[in-house]
């Protein structure tokens, strides 16, 4: 399941310079998109690989990658069509349990994301 971007980052590197050169007008939006959708369509395929060899039923996905839209929605449809269970914690689910306890930082607070969970 190793796998790796820089053949895609290479290609989309290769397709800007060559229609730069020619004097093409490059719609930056439909190649962010293109990259998007291939990079994560792989990275889907890759997981369901997984998860079938593994025997598990069950992903999560977390950190800042899981916030992308269309990861979410394509690993949501694809998860609901296998049968297989969908877990996106979110690290607002900390500070909702970080409310419940009345753990409140004043103004002051600077936010990085150093700070220590307690």
């Amino acid at each position: 399941y190793d796998f790796s971007y820089s053949g895609l980052k290479t290609a989309v590197i290769n397709y800007v310079h060559t229609e730069l050169q020619k004097g093409n007008e490059v719609n930056k939006a439909d190649v962010a998109n293109s990259f998007q959708h291939s990079a994560i369509d792989v990275l889907v395929e890759k997981a369901v690989m997984a998860m079938e060899k593994t025997g598990y039923t069950t992903l999560a996905v977390s950190g800042g990658v899981g916030a992308n839209g269309y990861l979410r929605d394509l690993l949501k449809e694809t998860c609901e069509k296998r049968g297989y269970k969908l877990v996106l914690p979110m690290i607002a689910a900390e500070g909702y349990l970080q409310y419940l306890k009345g753990n409140f930082a004043d103004l002051t607070l600077n936010a990085k994301a150093v700070v220590p969970l307690k």
